[in-house]
């Protein structure tokens, strides 16, 4: 009965000790991955913590999107904002739950800068996208709508430049 009483004393120790040791491990695990993808994104490294394989990845994307957008590099933060999107999707090819408001903001930044690339027709798409997923956003409303009514109602023409300002600067959301 001692051997028995020594026996599992032991194995309850040995026991104990793995889950010690696990859980310092996993917290070690997780302070590096907290360390991979946090240290690119205080470093404002939008692009490396983007292509990292831990992490929210959409959201480095976004904000590498909104720096190529403000350093007026459209036809870039258009992929950049596309590539973002995609990250948002879910199995089904349609965005899911807490991805929603992501989502919307992208296709109606991606739709911001392709109206300055004068990529218009695009630019449309772009929003009725936005409008898709978030039916009450109003801003991806205005801009369709003041894009729609251009050339006499018939939607924009190749000649049309829309007057679309800078993020940061006079009207934010609006072109």
């Amino acid at each position: 009965m001692n051997k028995i009483t020594s026996y599992l004393h032991e194995l309850r120790f040995g026991i104990a000790q793995g889950v010690r040791i696990g859980g310092i491990l996993a917290i070690l695990f997780g302070l590096l991955m907290l360390g991979v993808l946090s240290a690119p994104m205080l470093m404002h490294n939008y692009k490396t913590a983007g292509t990292s394989w831990v992490g929210e990845r959409s959201y480095a994307l976004y904000d590498l999107g909104l720096q190529l957008y403000q350093a007026e590099e459209f036809k870039e933060a258009v992929k950049t904002f596309n590539d973002a999107y995609n990250l948002c999707l879910g199995p089904q090819g349609v965005v899911e739950g807490d991805k929603r408001a992501l989502a919307a903001e992208i296709k109606f930044l991606a739709g911001n800068a392709l109206v300055k690339d004068k990529q218009l027709s695009k630019a449309i798409e772009a929003y009725k996208e936005c409008l898709r997923i978030d039916p009450n956003h109003l801003h991806a409303k205005y801009n369709l709508e003041k894009l729609q009514s251009m050339n006499g109602g018939k939607g924009p023409s190749p000649a049309d430049e829309p007057d679309a300002g800078k993020p940061g600067k006079g009207n934010k959301r609006g072109i």
